[in-house]
């Protein structure tokens, strides 16, 4: 397997047959890891190679499709890659037979738009990377390519499944956000995705009100009063419901729409039904503006006069002349209560240690004394012994010697 993945990128076309063939038992094989490296292998492929996508494609989609989606990522993320060029070079091409064949390879990229986190991320990166390629290039067919994807997910709104059908508005959303003039050159695209808001399943009304949102974030303020009557008169219905937070939702695009089109713009086409709604958002939108200046306007203002009342009655107040010293005294008594409340609590373990104290210094004093008379006998013994003349023929270690004996 090693082999065949530096071999495919520069092989010649019987050398790419002789190697899909080889790949084809890993694909199908249970073991993950063979089958990753086969997965990596038949992506590089397809990459390098798009005559074979041409050729072939009949024969890579029923393998690809008879193979169970895998779960770790890793060989998700190189199947998608399979999926990718597969998807692109069928777009580029022309034919109901092969729009059909597209929309297969589609049906797995919006079923996994509606499954875990991880696997959502990659069929999103797929989708980007696909409208990105048709997109870059330098004459209208590509242009028409990329439209051509969008009318192929706009199939999937009249899905009966709910599933499928949010799906596909989460595509077209994405879409939308990195391509957002292809709605104005659209007709039917935004009425499309607007009449789902009058169904009544919550996975689907939550994704459509996703989309509206997206849409108006990232269209310019001149080109929304062309779809705003259709956008208000879709999402003010769902402003009374508070499930699953589609009010919020509604307040939000509302007051995206009132920042780039102007309140009377939105205020105009509402019915009176909803503008109450609608007068609470600029409340909220304008209390948020300036809340330090209607903290102060909703505080009680003090008058002049109830001040200088105030401030006659401070005067007026009797103040003795040891009032202050008093308060000082009152101060310091607190300040340090605490710590003549320690004090009184171990006083008897204080006393005891003082007397103990007291006796061991006066056995010190004796013994010092003691310890002084000896010092002075000694030193009046020694002054009389210097006093005492040495005989002539004595030597000085002789007296003492004498003494001992």
């Amino acid at each position: 397997m090693e082999l065949a993945s530096a071999l495919v990128e520069a092989a010649d076309e019987d050398m790419i047959i002789i190697i899909f063939d080889y790949i084809r038992p890993s694909l199908l094989a249970i073991d993950e890891t063979d089958q990753c490296k086969a997965y990596y292998v038949l992506s590089t492929m397809l990459k390098e190679h798009s005559w074979f996508c041409s050729a072939r494609t009949d024969d890579l989609i029923d393998l690809l499709l008879s193979i169970k989606e895998p779960a770790d990522l890793e060989i998700l993320k190189y199947r998608f890659l399979c999926f990718q060029y597969l998807l692109v070079n069928l777009l580029k091409s022309k034919g109901e037979k092969i729009y059909m064949k597209a929309f297969l390879v589609l049906n797995e990229i919006i079923l996994t738009l509606k499954s875990k986190k991880e696997s959502r991320k990659l069929a999103y990166d797929l989708l980007l990377n696909m409208s990105s390629s048709l997109k870059n290039s330098e004459s209208s067919i590509e242009e028409s390519n990329l439209e051509r994807l969008f009318y192929m997910i706009m199939g999937y709104l009249s899905s009966p499944s709910p599933h499928i059908m949010s799906g596909a508005v989460s595509a077209l959303s994405l879409l939308i956000y990195n391509n957002p003039v292809f709605c104005l050159a659209m007709p039917n695209l935004v009425t499309s995705v607007l009449a789902l808001l009058q169904n009544k399943d919550n996975e689907v009304i939550k994704a459509t009100l996703g989309f509206v949102k997206v849409l108006v974030s990232t269209l310019q303020s001149n080109d929304l009063p062309k779809i705003l009557p259709d956008i208000v008169d879709a999402i003010l219905p769902w402003s009374s419901v508070s499930k699953h937070h589609f009010r919020s939702k509604v307040g939000i695009i509302l007051e995206i729409l009132m920042r780039k089109c102007g309140y009377d713009a939105v205020d105009t086409i509402t019915p009176t039904k909803y503008k109450g709604f609608v007068k609470n958002i600029t409340e909220a939108r304008e209390s948020r503006k300036h809340p330090r200046e209607k903290s102060k306007l909703d505080a009680p203002q003090e008058s002049a006069d109830s001040k200088a009342d105030r401030f006659r009655e401070r005067r007026a107040r009797p103040d003795t002349p040891g009032s202050f010293a008093k308060k000082s005294r009152v101060h310091k008594i607190q300040k340090y209560k605490p710590w003549k409340k320690h004090q009184k609590v171990n006083s008897g373990i204080t006393d005891s240690n003082q007397a103990a104290a007291k006796g061991s210094r006066s056995q010190s004093l004796d013994r010092a004394d003691s310890s002084t008379s000896e010092i002075h006998s000694g030193d009046k013994a020694s002054r009389l012994n210097k006093n005492r003349k040495r005989k002539p023929n004595e030597y000085p270690g002789q007296r003492y010697n004498d003494k001992r004996n």
